[in-house]
């Protein structure tokens, strides 16, 4: 059996984690809580370099002036969702 690595930052999180996908559409929302949790890197709090989120097709940020926040499954929008918003979230969820 293969150690898991120690360090969440580590390049093996990548393969010992599986891509989740999450749509959420219909929705006037400022928050949305994710099914799994996700990997958390070492970034500033409020970020994950594991998680791209999606809001009408485009790549949202979440550095700098971030349209939204990460905390545990919760993503907090910096303007709330509004009704026709389709959002996709991909992230790396641990597979163990």
């Amino acid at each position: 059996m293969i150690p898991l690595p120690v360090s969440e930052g580590s390049e093996n999180i990548r393969t010992l984690a599986r891509l989740e996908r999450e749509d959420f559409t219909g929705i006037v929302v400022a928050t949305l809580s994710l099914t799994q949790n996700p990997i958390e890197a070492a970034a500033p709090p409020g970020t994950s370099v594991y998680i791209d989120v999606f809001k009408n097709g485009l790549l949202l940020a979440n550095i700098g002036g971030a349209d939204y926040t990460v905390a545990g499954k919760v993503i907090t929008f910096a303007v709330a969702l509004v009704a026709g918003d389709k959002v996709t979230v991909k992230y790396y969820a641990r597979a163990y």
